[in-house]
């Protein structure tokens, strides 16, 4: 418990430092947001907390003797990202970075305005004839009414 304590003060600093130094932005629902992505793999190493544990699966005794799978964590947004595609712990870090870029990236798009279509004049026509067309079908399908013969 003292560890996680102690984390969330220390993220708390941190957020507080960033909003000062611009990083980061609040919106309006009182939430961080991350509003730049590092232009360098060092900035971006610098925002993550590493971690290197055991890979599994094939590789042999180097994989499995070596602690070379990586696990990125950005502390500013919370994404983690890991790799044990390699078996240097340096490419699959290399690896994890280029993912974890692709990501922020994809968070920091902002999706495109989307323009209405608007119906042609000529479709429109066509839509109201084979409306008419049907409402008279089914005119034809109801019962005659014996009140006009009187």
């Amino acid at each position: 418990m003292k560890y996680r304590r102690k984390f969330a003060l220390w993220t708390k600093v941190c957020i507080k430092y960033r909003l000062w130094k611009g990083i980061f932005e609040i919106n309006a629902e009182k939430k961080v947001e991350y509003k730049k992505l590092p232009d360098t793999d060092a900035e971006l190493l610098a925002e993550c907390k590493v971690e290197t544990f055991r890979s599994s699966g094939p590789g042999g005794q180097h994989a499995n003797a070596t602690d070379s799978a990586v696990r990125l964590t950005h502390l500013p947004t919370g994404i983690v990202v890991s790799s044990q595609k390699e078996r240097s712990q340096y490419r699959n870090k290399q690896i994890c970075l280029k993912r974890l870029r692709g990501k922020i990236e994809n968070l920091l798009r902002k999706p495109k305005k989307r323009i209405p279509t608007k119906m042609p004049e000529r479709a429109k026509l066509k839509r109201r004839k084979e409306k008419i067309k049907k409402s008279q079908k089914k005119k034809l399908r109801s019962n005659p009414s014996f009140e006009d013969e009187n």
